[in-house]
């Protein structure tokens, strides 16, 4: 209602100038600066009125349509929830491959730098006489693997790295484990030493009583 008689004003104020444009004009010739002074004001009056209208009908709006707001507002969150679970398990899936890939690869450079000869010698039985500079390039590849096992299983303990590709390198530790000089360094340097991992400790020593 207030729109259209502020409309009807309006055209009416129109209406009068075009008719009376002569007269008005001798009017605003002589009274211009008052009447420029009174469109100021009129202008700013209208500005107000025309703030508090909108700020009105806003307040109106959001209040009567609050619940569809509210209802957008918790899917945008329920949305924003779901992406960033996406994309940190996509980080989570990256960061194990990268984890896995280094595993791979800092076993075969382990394994590698064990020459062969010293390999065999690793795998002899303990009843085999061997050199003292043998038996310690043996026994310093049987700490690097056992150590590189370790760390492993770290790795598997703190969900880095998935149960089945510890299952696969299990097999290796056990199989390392039956030789007999490692069998004997294990239990004098790591079976009762809490340096090293208690649950890795444990699976070799129920591996070692089992055989």
């Amino acid at each position: 209602m207030k729109w259209l008689l502020f409309i009807t004003a309006n055209i009416l104020a129109l209406t009068l100038l075009f008719a009376y444009k002569s007269t008005i004009k001798k009017f605003f010739d002589k009274y211009y600066k008052i009447m420029i002074w009174l469109e100021l004001v009129a202008a700013f009056i209208f500005g107000s009125f025309l703030v508090y209208e909108i700020r009105s009908m806003l307040r109106q709006f959001f209040i009567y349509y609050k619940d569809v707001f509210g209802g957008i507002g918790y899917s945008l969150i329920g949305v924003g929830l779901i992406f960033t679970w996406i994309q940190l398990r996509a980080a989570k899936k990256r960061a194990k491959a990268n984890i896995s890939y280094q595993i791979h690869k800092d076993g075969r450079e382990i394994r590698n730098s064990i020459k062969d000869e010293i390999k065999k010698v690793i795998e002899s039985p303990l009843s085999d006489k061997i050199s003292p500079e043998d038996e310690k390039k043996a026994t310093k590849g049987i700490r690097e693997m056992l150590m590189y096992f370790s760390s492993v299983y770290h790795q598997y303990d703190f969900g880095n790295i998935d149960e089945s590709e510890w299952k696969l390198l299990e097999e290796e530790f056990f199989k390392f484990l039956n030789n007999e000089r490692v069998e004997k360094y294990w239990k004098d340097k790591v079976s009762g030493n809490s340096a090293w991992h208690k649950k890795l400790r444990i699976l070799g020593d129920d591996f070692i009583k089992e055989k």
